[in-house]
Formats: C-alpha cells, sequence, structure tokens
C-alpha cells in the first residue's frame, strides 16, 4: 500500500469511525470524538509551523486528557486509546533524541499509533451497547439510582 492510498484509508476511517462513535455512542464516545477532532485539527494547524515542539505538545496534551478520561469512565476503549498515543509520545521522545532517524519511519509511527487509537475508539459503542446503555446518555454507573 502506498503513502497516497493509505492516507485516503486513514481518512476515510477517520471520519467513519467518528461518525459512527458519535451516532452509537454514549457521553465518553463522544468526548472521545471531540478529543480526537481537536487533536487533529491542532495538529493539522501546528504542522506548517515546523517547531519542534508543537506536535509532540498537542499529543501529550491529548495523552493527558485520555489519562483522565480512562480514570473518569468506565470504557476499555480510552485505555487502548490512552496506551497507543503513549506509544506515540515515546516516538516522539525517539525522534527528538535521535533526529537521524528517517521521516518515513517518524510518520508511518504516527499513523500506526493513531489507526490503533482510532479503531480502539470503534469499539465505544459496542461497549456501551455490551453495557445496555442509551445512545448519547451518560454511562450507567454514574446515575443516581433511586430506590
Amino acid at each position: 500500500m502506498d503513502g497516497a492510498s493509505f492516507h485516503l484509508f486513514y481518512l476515510v476511517s477517520t471520519f467513519v469511525i467518528w461518525a459512527v462513535a458519535w451516532w452509537k455512542g454514549a457521553k465518553p464516545e463522544r468526548l472521545g470524538v471531540l478529543l480526537l477532532l481537536v487533536n487533529y485539527v491542532a495538529g493539522g494547524m501546528l504542522a506548517p509551523l515546523r517547531l519542534w515542539w508543537a506536535l509532540p505538545l498537542n499529543d501529550a496534551v491529548l495523552l493527558a486528557v485520555l489519562i483522565w478520561m480512562s480514570l473518569r469512565f468506565d470504557r476499555w476503549w480510552i485505555l487502548a486509546t490512552a496506551a497507543a498515543h503513549l506509544l506515540l509520545m515515546l516516538v516522539h521522545i525517539s525522534v527528538l533524541g535521535d533526529p537521524s532517524l528517517d521521516t518515513r519511519v517518524y510518520v508511518g509511527s504516527r499513523w500506526l499509533f493513531g489507526v490503533i487509537g482510532l479503531y480502539a475508539l470503534l469499539l465505544g459503542p459496542g461497549e456501551r451497547w455490551l453495557a445496555g446503555e442509551a445512545p448519547g446518555g451518560w454511562p450507567r454507573w454514574t446515575r443516581t439510582q433511586r430506590g
């Protein structure tokens, strides 16, 4: 698969998964979609600046919010997405530590961990359905039970 076809696959996957997660997911999935959308747009705006710290800082903020979400919500997909973005941060650190690494390896690693995190988000609506929660609602364990 060449770079252009993989990029097309990545873009189509991104928008389809965001739509499915928004449509069928509950609040954690919708928050995840908004978070990844903001990260995607901010990364697109920061990349042309060519500042060595801009993209790692953008992804570090995303990782921090994903870790917060994994502590706040009872969802497995958030842990998988946070783990993928933690590995992405290790890629940033390795490139900052050794600038002689090939740019294709750097971009390919970023795409790989992005796809893993993205497809983990796709598992969110299924997890919501298995938990018996309504689409768009808060997770069942956060609601007050009236007895």
